[in-house]
């Protein structure tokens, strides 16, 4: 999904006018009318607070994502995998293969 489909969506979902968007992030209406209809993007520290507005990952409000929440379960778990070895991704590799039998 685009993100000015995405956008939308949260700001219903959180039943909030386009003004009391505006407000928050410090825009106009028509700022938000226009990242809506796809005609303008926001900067980076708009989209920043607009994730944090929306409690989603930027990659979900940007579109890279279908994942909500940065903490859940598989981004934790990519987290917890960057610290490991080699022999120990492996070796995790195999338990789920004998879990799928």
């Amino acid at each position: 999904m685009e993100f000015k489909n995405r956008l939308k969506q949260l700001r219903e979902e959180k039943g909030m006018i386009q003004k009391e968007l505006a407000e928050k992030i410090g825009v106009t209406r028509n700022s938000i009318t226009a990242y809506e209809n796809g005609n303008r993007e926001p900067d980076l520290e708009k989209i920043i607070n607009l994730a944090k507005i929306f409690d989603v990952s930027i990659d979900y409000l940007v579109g890279v994502s279908d994942i909500k929440k940065r903490d859940s379960h598989f981004f934790v778990a990519v987290e917890k995998l960057k610290n490991i070895s080699l022999k120990e991704l492996l070796e995790i590799i195999e338990i789920v293969k004998k879990l799928q039998n």
